[in-house]
């Protein structure tokens, strides 16, 4: 019986040591994967072009997702639409940035997704700014 007690207990204290452990190198896991995600500011120089390069699918509303990045392969993940057309907007009123250029790399995205883009380019255009597309 003496031996029993003395078996239980080790296997008990093992079990919470390994518990310990694994908890604490979660906790690294988790907050090493947040420090990477957070966003850097940058200032952005004069004569600026706003590259969006559109592949992938584009659905109406980007998940956000914070381990996105680093669960999922990039060419996976979906742009939102949302996203794209408040970066043209940004662009416009920005006066750093003279143009943007359009990158498609097999995007997946519906007629209305590509005409809200097209309507949002042609205003864009109007601030005398110039728009280039590549595919």
């Amino acid at each position: 019986m003496k031996q029993f007690f003395k078996f239980a207990f080790a296997s008990a204290l093992g079990v919470f040591i390994a518990s310990v452990l694994v908890i604490s190198i979660s906790i690294v896991v988790v907050i090493a994967a947040l420090s990477q995600v957070e966003s850097k500011t940058f200032t952005l120089k004069p004569k600026s072009v706003l590259h969006l390069k559109l592949d992938g699918q584009i659905v109406e509303r980007a998940e956000d997702n914070p381990f996105g990045e680093i669960l999922a392969d990039y060419k996976s993940q979906s742009q939102g639409l949302d996203d794209i057309l408040d970066a043209i907007d940004k662009a416009e009123k920005n006066e750093n940035i003279k143009g943007v250029f359009l990158e498609f790399e097999g995007s997946n995205g519906g007629l209305a997704s590509y005409e809200e883009i097209r309507d949002r380019l042609k205003e864009f255009k109007k601030s005398k700014k110039f728009v280039t597309a590549y595919s």
